[in-house]
């Protein structure tokens, strides 16, 4: 009998330990009231609600083809990254007409603990609906109080967040795994989702031009997390680079917080990679693009980690 109750509460110690609590309700957008049929339904998703303009929700369950379905819906084509459900923000640009969502956390945050956070978000383009831009600096920003939806968006967009990407967020195959974590410094109740920087403070790409003159953006969101547990959740590190001179005419120099072993991408308006000479000294690389065409490419340092930075770089030969 003894070495039994050893063993069960060595397992019950176990269990506890590795099981971190997701204080994210429903995070997948799995649960739901009713399916989806078409645009503007996010309220149709258990807990989440609109904190600006008309976020959407897409669901397998939905019977109308293209509609709000997943993989197929209006906006395009994907899978869900966790489960069969996700909801998506949109926007234009530079205008700023943009959405945001939201979720009441289960318990509120605890002033001075750490916490991490973790979500996935994929890009749309479809010249149909002018959806032609990507941006960095999406993220999640955190309220002590809880307040009704569909809040004055001036009250959002005031160049800060706890936690958000860094990178422009340009994939639209697979799904970018947005990473981070703060300290509480109140007891935090809601998330809210978004682009919480204004047009001056972000990174874009604009893939193409479309006949109406719009420049609009999309992105899928899924599968969020907040805890006081990583589980898997990688802290990216700030990522100390003096890269110059920008426009380019022959040599761009990277300096700072690079090794031999990091790697050194750089991709066209329709990102596809660009070949190019690059000479690798310590904490400098230099990359001659003197042969490139003149225009806007997107350079991507990977390091040796797996975390990874993204600029935007003008040549002008």
């Amino acid at each position: 009998m003894k070495r039994r109750i050893t063993f069960c509460l060595v397992m019950l110690v176990i269990c506890f330990s590795v099981k971190a609590q997701n204080l994210v309700p429903n995070p997948s957008f799995e649960e739901y009231t009713t399916c989806p049929g078409g645009i503007s339904e996010l309220y149709f998703t258990t807990g989440w609600g609109n904190f600006g303009s008309t976020p959407d929700y897409y669901n397998s369950c939905c019977i109308y083809p293209h509609a709000a379905g997943v993989p197929n819906n209006f906006c395009g084509h994907q899978y869900a990254q966790d489960g069969n459900a996700y909801a998506g923000i949109g926007g234009s640009f530079p205008s700023w007409y943009r959405d945001f969502i939201g979720i009441q956390l289960i318990q509120p945050l605890l002033i001075g603990e750490k916490y991490y956070v973790s979500f996935y978000a994929s890009l749309t383009l479809d010249s149909m609906w002018a959806m032609n831009v990507a941006f960095d600096k999406l993220g999640v920003k955190f309220f002590a109080s809880v307040f009704t939806d569909s809040v004055n968006q001036a009250n959002m967009v005031n160049n800060n967040a706890q936690v958000y990407s860094n990178l422009i967020i340009t994939d639209t195959v697979g799904w970018t795994n947005i990473t981070g974590s703060f300290i509480a410094d109140s007891a935090y109740k809601l998330m809210v989702v978004g682009f919480f920087f204004d047009s001056i403070h972000l990174n874009y790409i604009k893939f193409f031009n479309h006949p109406s003159g719009k420049n609009m953006f999309n992105y899928y969101l899924d599968n969020f997390y907040v805890s006081t547990t990583p589980n898997g959740v990688l802290e990216i590190p700030d990522v100390n680079l003096n890269i110059y001179p920008n426009p380019v005419k022959d040599i761009l120099n990277i300096r700072g917080d690079i090794k031999r072993s990091d790697e050194i991408l750089l991709y066209d308006m329709q990102m596809r990679k660009v070949p190019f000479k690059i000479i690798k000294t310590q904490n400098l690389f230099q990359l001659n693009v003197s042969s490139l065409s003149n225009g806007i490419y997107l350079l991507k340092l990977i390091k040796k980690e797996g975390n990874y930075f993204s600029k935007k770089i003008i040549i002008n030969n």
